[in-house]
């Protein structure tokens, strides 16, 4: 069944670090076993707009090692190892050089903040390409749908087919 979480206590109660977070998805992955789950880790949209790039590049590092952390522990489970798909992504991308006020209040329209990251990782994809094929964000749903083989009717999202072996 669906639940949620999230905060130090709750919905609502706070940002917690991101280690917990990890920590909570590692026990939830291993007691409930379920079919697909959403994790968010803070650090770089949080510590980006705090206006610190040092914080920020450390919230960029922590995030790629909480991720490795949540990919390790998924290859050393066999319910999951070889039949899960990962994929990361982020929010919203940030400011170009010059625009604004740089990264700090980055989540905008504008080009570089509509410009996101994208990794899929999983054994019914493609291994070590890259595409260049503009997609957008509801485009992901759409093609989490076509993997767990359900329909969403009123979805305006398209398939990313290229992905795909």
């Amino acid at each position: 069944m669906p639940r949620t979480d999230c905060g130090n206590n709750g919905l609502f109660s706070g940002y917690r670090s991101d280690d917990t977070t990890v920590a909570h998805a590692k026990n939830v992955l291993a007691r409930y076993r379920p079919n697909l789950v959403l994790i968010n880790l803070k650090d770089p949209d949080y510590f980006g707009h705090s206006s610190s790039w040092t914080n920020y590049i450390k919230g960029i590092k922590s995030t790629d090692e909480n991720i490795g952390d949540l990919y390790d522990f998924i290859q050393g489970d066999d319910n999951y190892r070889g039949k899960t798909t990962i994929i990361i992504t982020n929010d919203h991308g940030r400011h170009l050089p010059n625009v604004a006020d740089g990264f700090t209040s980055h989540g905008d329209g504008c080009e570089g903040c509509r410009h996101i990251q994208f990794l899929a990782l999983g054994p019914d994809f493609k291994e070590g390409v890259g595409f260049q094929t503009p997609y957008e964000q509801i485009d992901i749903s759409a093609t989490v749908a076509k993997l767990l083989n359900f329909k969403m009717e009123s979805s305006k999202g398209k398939v990313m087919t290229e992905l795909f072996k």
